[in-house]
This record gives structure tokens, C-alpha cells and sequence, in this order.
């Protein structure tokens, strides 16, 4: 893999930007005093659309822009080049509703109907004069995160290769994407062109190992699929909304997050496992 740098991708900072006009407070957290004001001092005081005020949800009470925040930084990919349209409705449609922690709920007709007016509402925005000055200094702070963070990208680079070659992985490149709305505590994932696209609000290795190890260790679990139907599990020591609906696919969705987390862990310690054998240790 590349020498990895922090990118700024216009669209999806816009979404934060409409996000932050909408009440997003999120980016309060962890952050400096002086970074918390100048994020402030780019709120207008208006909505920038009715859209976006939708993306907050009730179902996950610890952060409740997800998934719709997620799901909207995909289709940023999934635009035309003016992001005037979307350009391949169908394949976003496919990908998102192949994401594992997401609930059949919210991945149903309500979400694709409210899709259908993204790329109108993100072009308002990409066309507002408040937001041009606002990625005016994203870009600005997006330089300086480059300048100050060479030895973590170096390290998250050394890092993801060796995942690659140890488990293959379905990416050739990766794109490292900071948001200084985002919450830090955020970090969403997703594969476009063979690129993995890592967006969060802060650039942490573990964090961006663990949602690189996220497509890789999926597939894997399929030959384990009814032994961990049968197993008893409860999200206690996860957000309850990784149990989606319960049944099946809310276990393997809270078996692979535990199975990530301890792989990231093991890997942050210099290990690099075998996969199956990582897998069948979640038995002991």
C-alpha cells in the first residue's frame, strides 16, 4: 500500500457541515477548547435543508447518527461528478443493504425514499458561500493534520499492510478521511474501486485497524454460521444496537464485533494470528 494521507473528500464534508446546521454537537467531544469554537463560529443559525435533519435516529442512543450518517458517505461515491444526481443508484442500494450491523428496518423503503433527495440537498450545500468558506479552512486543517501526524500514518500503513498480507484483504489502497465535525468516536468504513475508505473524526491506528479488519474476518465466519446460532450472547458489553433485531444475524453480528476487537488488540501488540484458530479461541 501508498505512503497513506489524510484526503478531504468536499462531499462528505459537506454532509457534516449540514449535519452541524442541524444541531450535530458531537464534535464537542475530546476536542480542545479552541477547536470547539471554531466549529462553532461556522454554524449560520439556519438549516441548510429539512433533509438532513433526518439523519438523526432513535435506534442507536449512543450515537444516534447512525447508520444514516454512515450510509450518506457512501453515497457521496456514488454520485455524478457535479453530485447533481446519483450516477449508480442501484449499486448503492446493494451495498448498503449488504451491510451486516444495519437492521432490515432501517435499510427499508422509508430510508431509499428519503435517499432519493441526497444529491439535491448535498448540492445546495456544496453551492453554499458559507460552506466554500467553511472547506476553505477544513482544507487548511487538513494540512496541518498531515504535517503532525507522520509517524501514526507510517504506523497505520506498516500496520494494514501486514493485515493484508497475512489475511489478503479485498482493498489495493486506502483512504484516510478526517472530519473535524465528525465525533471522534466515530469511524465508519466502506470499499469503493478497491479503495478501503476510512472516515472518522480523529486518526487513531487501532480504530482504523479494527474497521480494516471488518470485510476481511465477514466472510470468514460463514462456515462457523450455525454454531454461533446456537450460541447464547448478549451485547452487554456493546451498544445494544449491534444486536440489531436479535435472531441470527443480531449473533453474528455481536460475535464478529467481539472477534474484531480482540483481533485489533492482538495486532496492536505485534500479532498477527491465525484467523481460524482466532475464531474457534472465542469458544474457550
Amino acid at each position: 500500500m501508498e505512503t497513506l494521507r489524510i484526503a478531504v473528500q468536499p462531499e462528505i464534508s459537506a454532509i457534516y457541515y449540514a449535519l452541524l446546521q442541524n444541531g450535530y454537537d458531537f464534535y464537542t467531544l475530546d476536542r480542545s477548547d479552541l477547536h470547539v469554537r471554531r466549529i462553532q463560529s461556522f454554524v449560520t443559525g439556519a438549516q441548510t435543508a429539512d433533509f438532513f435533519a433526518a439523519v438523526r435516529q432513535p435506534r442507536c442512543e449512543v450515537y444516534p447518527y447512525w447508520p444514516r450518517a454512515a450510509i450518506l458517505e457512501r453515497a457521496v461515491y456514488c454520485l455524478d461528478a457535479a453530485a447533481e444526481r446519483f450516477s449508480d443508484f442501484a449499486r448503492l442500494r446493494r451495498d448498503v443493504m449488504q451491510i451486516p450491523n444495519v437492521s432490515e428496518d432501517e435499510k427499508g423503503e422509508a430510508l431509499w425514499t428519503w435517499m432519493e433527495a441526497f444529491p439535491h440537498a448535498i448540492s445546495r450545500v456544496l453551492n453554499d458561500p458559507a460552506f466554500l468558506r467553511y472547506l476553505a479552512w477544513e482544507r487548511t486543517w487538513v494540512a496541518e493534520q498531515n504535517a503532525c501526524t507522520a509517524e501514526e500514518r507510517r504506523a497505520i500503513g506498516t500496520t494494514l499492510f501486514a493485515c493484508a498480507k497475512r489475511y489478503g484483504a479485498p482493498a489495493e489502497s486506502v483512504e484516510l478521511l478526517l472530519q473535524p465535525i465528525k465525533c471522534a468516536y466515530s469511524a465508519d468504513y466502506f470499499l469503493h474501486d478497491r479503495t478501503f475508505v476510512y472516515c472518522s473524526g480523529r486518526l487513531d491506528l487501532g480504530s482504523v485497524v479494527h474497521e480494516f479488519l471488518h470485510p476481511i474476518v465477514h466472510p470468514r465466519l460463514e462456515p462457523y454460521r450455525e454454531r454461533i446460532a446456537a450460541m447464547v450472547l448478549s451485547p452487554s458489553d456493546v451498544d445494544p444496537s449491534y444486536a440489531l433485531d436479535g435472531g441470527e444475524a443480531g449473533k453474528r453480528n455481536l460475535f464478529e464485533e467481539r472477534l474484531v476487537r480482540r483481533l485489533t488488540a492482538r495486532i496492536l501488540q505485534g500479532e498477527t494470528p491465525n484467523l481460524d484458530d482466532a475464531i474457534r479461541q472465542m469458544w474457550t
